[in-house]
């Protein structure tokens, strides 16, 4: 029970190790309030993370490592150095997403006093390239597949067949209404007798239930 406490007391305390020295890359205060601990796990982090960025295999990264941490009077653990690549992949990827959405930020504000501007000058051809700006920066234009676009959406099409004869209905658009008369006169001219028109309305009333 007492081993348990002190993993999660462990934990706990390398997460606090970790949030301090992500905040020490984007606040200058947050750096110098770091503890002479926490600025050595800072600096084996920017030293691993290069050695990543340098393209080197994790098995080579991780030699690497412990050698040259070792060299400088601070030697560590094969799992420590494991450790500190996860962290170092964790931590700058955290940075450079933080990075991104702040010039994200930026730019989206920069765009809508540009918005402002051309609104105020009733400019329309700035006003539309703001517009243009803002959907780009808020990745607007890239394709949504839960927006249905219109003009892809093609109307459905219907063929009623009858016997060998077929009646695509959608040809029928636009043709003017006949009426009863005319019909039967259709039927006749196809040579549909009584019996077979009521054996296709059998059919349809089968088909229904």
């Amino acid at each position: 029970m007492a081993t348990s406490k002190h993993r999660r007391a462990r934990r706990t305390a390398e997460d606090n190790t970790f949030d301090r020295i992500l905040a020490s890359f984007l606040s200058e205060k947050a750096e110098d309030e770091l503890t002479l601990h926490e600025k050595e796990v800072r600096a084996r982090y920017v030293a691993i993370q290069a050695l990543s960025e340098a393209h080197y295999l994790d098995s080579d990264i991780i030699k690497i490592h412990i050698e040259k941490q070792e060299e400088l009077g601070r030697p560590i653990s094969r799992a420590t150095a494991y450790r500190d690549l996860a962290a170092a992949q964790e931590l700058f990827g955290e940075i450079n997403k933080t990075t991104r959405q702040a010039k994200r930020y930026a730019l989206l504000q920069l765009a809508k006093k540009g918005l402002q501007l051309a609104d105020k000058f009733e400019d329309a051809r700035g006003y539309a390239a703001q517009i243009r700006n803002m959907i780009m920066i808020e990745g607007l234009h890239k394709d949504d597949l839960s927006v249905v676009d219109p003009e892809q959406v093609q109307p459905p099409q219907f063929i009623i067949q009858i016997g060998s004869k077929q009646v695509d209905l959608n040809t029928l658009k636009g043709i003017k209404d006949i009426d009863f008369q005319e019909v039967v006169e259709l039927v006749q001219e196809e040579q549909l007798d009584e019996q077979k028109m009521l054996g296709y309305l059998n059919e349809l009333d089968e088909e229904r239930e």
